[in-house]
């Protein structure tokens, strides 16, 4: 079992972590004026202390309020989803549930591969959503009405935001989306079908290979194999 002292270094450690992670996000994307920090009891409440240590959460909002007056740290609701759950993050109306990558200094668990971002957003009201300036991102409407810089998105489409943008500004009303982002490529790519390639004839020899099916197989729950539809009549170009 875990003695008191063991338990206290424990303690300090994960309030570092913390505190370093509210400071790192403060410090690049400017004051947020409510920020949900998902700290479920699961996270503090361990056999040899079942309370859980509720002082952690009132240093680490001092903190924030020191480092940015005008941001209200919130903690995770009562019976939350559980330390598997990514991190919540509460920005006026818009809830955001990172799943993959970082979004505004908070990251996912989830392995990745190169720098990235995937997140559930929710929104009621209008909010401005932080991004990464050295990427592109999208937004795909699920559910609601949305609206980003006052331009109308319609359901099931995906809303591009090219890079060097820092700040969204969103509207919503019972808006359901998911975020992605990510470095742009830095050379022009051909994409069509489910083929990605530099050139038109890249594509036309993974469309033989595909219908060949020189590829491994391929299992899923939506009917499997398919064949690669016929290539349109024109030379596909790179953009």
């Amino acid at each position: 079992n875990m003695d008191c002292a063991e338990a206290h270094n424990s303690v300090e450690r994960y309030y570092d972590i913390q505190r370093d992670m509210l400071t790192e996000l403060l410090s690049n994307y400017g004051p947020i004026p409510r920020m949900w920090w998902d700290m479920t009891s699961s996270t503090f409440a361990q056999p040899w202390n079942p309370g859980g240590f509720p002082g952690l959460f009132a240093n680490l909002s001092a903190h924030a309020k020191a480092l940015a007056p005008h941001t209200v740290l919130l903690p995770g609701p009562e019976g939350s989803e559980g330390p598997d759950v990514p991190f919540n993050i509460l920005m006026d109306a818009l809830h955001a549930k990172v799943f993959i990558g970082e979004l505004a200094g908070i990251e996912s668990a989830a392995k990745v591969y190169s720098p990235l971002v995937g997140a559930e957003l929710r929104l009621t009201g209008t909010s401005t959503l932080p991004l990464n300036t050295g990427w592109e991102h999208a937004i795909l409407v699920v559910a609601g009405t949305l609206e980003i810089n006052g331009e109308q998105v319609a359901a099931d489409q995906l809303a591009h935001i090219p890079a060097g943008v820092r700040n969204a500004r969103l509207a919503g009303q019972d808006f359901l989306g998911i975020l992605i982002g990510g470095a742009p490529f830095d050379e022009k790519i051909v994409m069509w079908w489910n083929f990605i390639g530099r050139s038109n004839e890249d594509i036309v020899e993974m469309r033989e290979s595909w219908n060949a099916r020189r590829y491994p197989a391929v299992s899923d729950d939506l009917g499997g194999w398919i064949p690669a539809p016929e290539l349109p009549n024109v030379t596909l170009k790179a953009r």
